[in-house]
C-alpha cells in the first residue's frame, strides 16, 4: 500500500486484513472538474442529440399550452451562441400587455432569482471596499442597532441584530423568518372562525404585506415589523430558513452602502457593467420588496448574466470562487445553500460516478415561474422562463434540473473527446531518457503511465520516495495515476496534479464495510502536494499548449524532466 504511513491509523489497521473480496474501481478524485470544460461543445454530436431531445420534450410540453408562454435558453459560456433557443407562444395573448410573439428578448418576471442580483450588488460594495459581508447590518441599518422589546415581551422573541451579518443575510443564515410582510390578518374575514384568536387594535401590525391585494411595505413598514413583531426562526449563522426577509435586508443594506435608491444601485453596480440591457429593477411599483422578487429579464440577458458570473466578469476570480460555494448544509444529502445559491449535488450522471454541483436558483410571482442553473464543472448554462396558468413552479423547476441532467452526460462526452485530442499520446525526452504516456479511460481525469525519469521506472518504485523507505524495492502494485486540472494557467501552460492511490481497490472496499460513513476512504483532499522533492511535489505536471490548444509538452516539476508529445493515442 502506497504512503501508509500519511494514513489515519485505523486505515492502516483494517488495510492490513486480509478478508477482502473482489472490488470495482474507486474513484476519489479532487472537488471539481476532472478534465477541461468542453470549448465546441455544439459540434459534438452527443450534446446535439441531447439538444434535440429536449427540445422534442418542450414542444411535447408545450403544445397544449393555451394562455402561457415559455422561453428557454442553454449556453456553453465558451461559445456565442446558445447551444438551445426555444421560445413558445400561447395561442390567446393579449398584445396590449405583452408581446405578439415571444423570443430571446421577451422579459419576464423572475420572482426570486431577483435575490442573485441583490447579493452580487452587495458583492460588488465589498470588492470595492465600501461594506464587508462580515460586517453587522446594523451598521448601515442604524434603526436595528439599538435593543428593541418585542411586542409579546416575550424574551425568547429578541432578534439579536448586532450578531446577523450581511452574509447571513444573503445566505438565507439571519435566523429571520420566511417573509415579514405575508400576514393574513391584513385581509378582511372572520378568522376567529377558523379558531384563531381575535385582534385587538393596539396588536394589529402594519397593515402592508406581500400578498396580492393588499398595500405594499415601505422601508419604515418593513424595520417597525422586524423590530417589534416577529420573532426569530433560529439564531443567526445555526440553520438555514429560506429568508425574504434576509434578502430584503440585504438590499436595504445596498441602498445605505451606495447611497442610492435599490433600483439605482442594480443598474450601476450590475446592469451598466455586465451590459443587461433587458434587465429590469422595479417593473411593480417601488417597494421594498423588489430587493427580494421583483425583478424582470429575458433569456438573453439571463444567459450573458450567468456566462459573465462564470467567466469572472461579475466579480474577480478569487471573488467568483468564494461566491461558488456553500455557506451551509441542509438536511439531505444532495442540497445546500449559497448566498442565495440553491445548490444541488448528483453523482449518477457521469461514467466515473463523480459529484457534479449545480448552482440554481427558483422564482415564483404573480403567474411568472422562473429557474437558472449554473454548473461551473462544464461550464454550462440554463434558463428556464415562464408566464401564465398552466407553468407552474413545479414544471419550472423540473424543466431547469432535466435539462441539466440531460445535458451533463453529453457535455462528459465532449469534454472526453476534447481531451483524448488535446492530451492523450506519449511524451519522451530522449536526451534524459525520460517518458511517460497519457490516456483516458472510463475513470475521472487523465491516465498517466508507463512513467520514466532519467531511466528510472517511477510508478512502480513509488513506495521508494518517502522518508525511510529508499531502499524498499517492494512493487507498489501501481500501474497508473491519474492527472485532474487546478485551474492555474495562463494561455499556454496549464498546471495539473497526479493522485497517487492510497488504498487497493480491495482495501478501500473493505474499510467501506466497516463503517456506516459514506465515502470515509475517499481523502483525495488530504494526499495532495505531500510528498515533495527540493520544494516540489512528485505529484506536481505542467502541459504547455500550442496555438491549437492541443498540448506540445508536459513537466514534470519534482524532476525537472519536459517531455515532448510525440504520437496520439487512437
Amino acid at each position: 500500500m502506497l504512503f501508509s504511513h500519511s494514513l489515519p491509523s485505523l486505515f492502516t489497521l483494517f488495510a492490513g486484513l486480509q478478508h477482502v473480496v473482489n472490488a470495482t474501481p474507486r474513484y476519489c478524485p479532487p472537488y471539481g472538474p476532472v478534465l477541461p470544460a468542453p470549448r465546441q461543445a455544439s459540434q459534438h454530436p452527443a450534446v446535439q442529440y441531447a439538444v434535440g431531445t429536449i427540445t422534442t420534450v418542450l414542444k411535447g410540453q408545450t403544445a397544449g399550452f393555451n394562455l402561457s408562454g415559455v422561453s428557454v435558453g442553454v449556453k456553453s459560456v465558451y461559445e456565442d451562441e446558445p447551444l438551445l433557443d426555444f421560445h413558445y407562444t400561447p395561442s390567446i395573448m393579449n398584445p396590449k400587455e405583452g408581446v405578439k410573439k415571444i423570443n430571446a428578448s421577451t422579459v419576464y418576471r423572475l420572482g426570486s432569482i431577483s435575490k442573485v442580483f441583490t447579493v452580487l450588488a452587495a458583492l460588488r460594495l465589498a470588492e470595492d471596499g465600501v461594506l464587508s459581508m462580515n460586517d453587522p447590518v446594523t451598521r448601515w441599518i442604524p434603526e436595528l442597532a439599538h435593543p428593541h422589546k418585542p411586542h409579546s415581551g416575550d424574551d425568547l422573541d429578541v432578534i439579536h441584530w448586532g450578531d446577523i451579518t450581511v452574509g447571513d443575510a444573503a445566505a438565507h443564515l439571519s435566523g429571520l423568518g420566511g417573509d415579514m410582510t405575508t400576514d393574513i390578518s391584513a385581509f378582511p374575514f372572520n378568522w376567529e372562525a377558523l379558531g384563531l384568536p381575535k385582534l385587538s387594535e393596539n396588536k394589529k401590525i402594519p397593515s402592508c404585506k406581500g400578498l396580492p391585494g393588499a398595500p405594499v411595505c415601505t422601508r419604515e413598514d418593513l424595520l417597525t415589523i422586524f423590530k417589534f413583531y416577529r420573532p426569530p426562526v433560529y439564531q443567526p449563522s445555526q440553520s438555514p430558513v429560506y429568508s425574504n426577509a434576509g434578502i430584503s435586508l440585504v438590499g436595504l443594506v445596498v441602498e445605505a452602502a451606495s447611497n442610492k435608491t435599490f433600483d439605482a444601485a442594480i443598474k450601476d453596480l450590475v446592469l451598466k457593467p455586465l451590459d443587461l440591457e433587458r434587465t429590469y429593477s422595479g417593473i411593480v411599483p417601488e417597494n421594498s420588496e423588489n430587493i427580494a422578487g421583483a425583478m424582470g429579464s429575458s433569456t438573453a440577458d439571463m444567459l450573458s448574466f450567468m456566462t459573465s458570473i462564470l467567466k469572472n466578469k461579475a466579480l474577480s476570480p478569487p471573488n467568483t470562487r468564494r461566491w461558488l460555494k456553500p455557506n451551509t448544509f441542509t438536511s439531505t444529502w444532495s442540497a445546500s445553500v449559497g448566498s442565495p445559491w440553491e445548490i444541488y449535488r448528483i453523482d449518477n450522471l457521469t461514467s466515473d460516478g463523480r459529484i457534479i454541483d449545480l448552482y440554481t436558483k427558483g422564482g415564483t410571482l404573480s403567474g411568472y415561474q422562473s429557474g437558472m442553473a449554473m454548473i461551473p464543472d462544464t461550464g454550462l448554462v440554463v434558463s428556464v422562463l415562464g408566464a401564465g396558468p398552466e407553468v407552474s413552479s413545479v414544471w419550472a423547476q423540473l424543466a431547469t434540473l432535466n435539462i441539466v441532467e440531460a445535458l451533463i452526460p453529453a457535455m462528459d462526452m465532449a469534454s472526453r473527446d476534447e481531451s483524448k485530442a488535446r492530451f492523450a499520446g506519449s511524451y519522451v525526452d530522449k536526451q534524459t531518457g525520460s517518458s511517460l504516456t497519457i490516456s483516458l479511460d472510463e475513470g475521472p481525469g487523465l491516465v498517466l503511465s508507463k512513467w520514466t525519469a532519467r531511466g528510472f521506472d517511477v510508478l512502480p518504485n513509488l513506495n521508494r520516495f518517502q522518508p525511510g523507505r529508499y531502499n524498499d524495492t517492494t512493487d507498489s502494485g501501481i500501474k497508473s495515476v491519474r492527472l485532474y486540472p487546478t485551474g492555474i494557467e495562463n494561455k499556454s501552460r496549464a498546471a495539473w496534479r497526479a493522485v497517487f492511490p492510497t488504498l487497493r481497490d480491495k482495501e478501500a472496499e473493505m474499510i467501506e464495510g466497516l463503517t456506516k460513513v459514506k465515502d470515509v476512504t475517499c481523502i483525495t483532499w488530504h494526499m495532495l502536494d505531500r510528498f515533495i522533492y527540493n520544494g516540489l511535489s512528485m505529484d506536481h505536471f505542467e502541459f504547455e499548449y500550442g496555438k491549437d490548444g492541443k498540448a506540445v509538452s508536459i513537466k514534470s516539476k519534482a524532476f525537472d524532466v519536459e517531455m515532448k508529445r510525440v504520437e496520439k493515442k487512437p
